[in-house]
């Protein structure tokens, strides 16, 4: 019931901010534009305080587009909103970044997300997968009400270094809570956590894959970095990497300093990789090429046969397929720029093992010598040749031992018959 009452408030806050929006426009003083990113600050539980922060930051493809490597300081609002202005210290802050493309994006689908994933221990998690393009529209929604309630509520305050063109202080309180930063980024029942609710494939019972929210705890003096994630939907080709599915597309990196700043770096480098030869038949020895562009230290390769290969210095790897099937294979690079993820599925292509029988060609005698020879064998294989004067007698002695040449030739020479009459025969191995 609480659920259902939630979505319903959500749809008409969302057409009624929709219409303020368009209504009043020009004399808000909050205002934003589809396809903007949202700065968004908020504390919880005991330490919940009187007012939360949404701060537009400007259009999501900008930072998309910003050269390899390089560092901005986001200026859309001061520090002094945050600390002293809304709360007494930098501690248990949570904070995000969220953003949808809009549908003037030049090569952007519609639906396409972007969100942070914070940090553990200083390490980038798994990037989170894509999701059908329905669930992305339910974030998409939910973000832009994230936008929409700072603008009902910019509306109904004096413009003011707390209410600005580009940063809002949204009163927490219950009164005005059906607008709200958290109404639409916390679970229902649980205000502390942070997964856009229609987000994700596995998104059953409201739970999106990731938690969005990064926090800062006591004593914050280490920057708080949350990695940048774009999310086109599943079945649409991303812009900057090519994939239709699979994982996002990792873009950079945000981090909130002590002293309150918060800077984007984009992402140092991207993955790619070649492999020769990319079909055959088992065992298929395949060398894998790095083609990543950027500096990194890590070189993370899954060969799609449950094994994989960690290397920090050698980015180049040999691995052999021993079994016929279909593998994807996906390359992991990071380094102090963050990492990246390239998968190609179904790249290697390794058929069933050749079977073959070799086939006796050659009889003559040379030098009062018998010599044997034929084809067919499997190269690089061993082969033996047996010898018996009585096949009733089912003896069979070896007599020779080598392997079948690239091309599958074999030959043997016999200098010393066991007797008047003999009989050969070629087996393998």
């Amino acid at each position: 019931m609480i659920k259902q009452l939630c979505d319903s408030w959500k749809l008409l806050l969302a057409l009624l901010g929709l219409f303020t929006l368009v209504d009043s426009a020009g004399a808000l003083p909050f205002v934003y534009s589809g396809g903007d990113l949202a700065f968004v600050c908020r504390k919880t539980g005991a330490y919940k305080g009187a007012y939360e922060i949404v701060v537009d930051i400007g259009p999501g493809i900008n930072y998309v587009n910003q050269a390899a490597g390089t560092t901005v300081t986001i200026t859309q609002y001061a520090a002094s909103l945050i600390v002293p202005d809304s709360f007494a210290n930098w501690t248990n802050l949570q904070w995000a970044v969220v953003g949808y493309s809009a549908p003037t994006a030049t090569n952007y689908p519609v639906y396409t997300l972007w969100v942070t994933d914070p940090r553990v221990g200083g390490v980038a998690g798994p990037i989170p997968a894509r999701a059908a393009k329905i669930n992305q529209h339910n974030s998409q929604n939910e973000i832009d009400d994230i936008f929409g309630g700072a603008v009902h509520i910019s509306s109904n305050l004096a413009s003011g270094k707390d209410n600005t063109t580009t940063a809002v202080q949204e009163d927490s309180s219950a009164t005005d809570a059906p607008y709200n930063y958290s109404l639409w980024m916390a679970e229902p029942g649980n205000d502390s956590t942070s997964d856009l609710k229609g987000y994700g494939p596995q998104d059953i019972n409201g739970d999106g894959p990731i938690n969005l929210e990064n926090i800062t705890v006591a004593p914050f003096t280490s920057p708080n970095i949350s990695d940048f994630y774009q999310l086109v939907p599943t079945g649409y080709a991303d812009p900057n990497s090519g994939l239709t599915t699979g994982a996002g597309f990792y873009v950079g990196y945000f981090q909130l300093n002590p002293n309150g700043t918060l800077t984007f770096t984009r992402s140092s480098g991207l993955a790619g990789f070649s492999g020769s030869p990319t079909t055959g038949s088992a065992p298929l020895a395949v060398t894998f090429t790095d083609a990543s562009t950027g500096s990194f230290t890590n070189w993370l390769w899954r060969f799609g046969d449950g094994i994989s290969v960690t290397n920090t210095s050698n980015a180049n790897v040999s691995h052999t397929y021993t079994s016929a099937g279909s593998y994807s294979v996906s390359l992991t690079v990071s380094g102090s720029g963050g990492s990246n993820t390239l998968t190609q599925s179904g790249y290697i292509v390794v058929s069933a093992a050749a079977t073959s029988t070799p086939k006796f060609s050659g009889l003559a005698i040379v030098g009062g010598q018998l010599v044997l020879s034929g084809t067919n064998g499997t190269p690089s294989t061993q082969y033996r040749v047996l010898t018996s004067t009585n096949l009733a007698s089912g003896v069979w002695t070896g007599v020779y031992t080598n392997l079948f040449s690239s091309g599958g030739a074999f030959s043997y020479t016999n200098s010393s018959l066991a007797g008047p009459g003999a009989f050969f025969k070629l087996v393998s191995p």
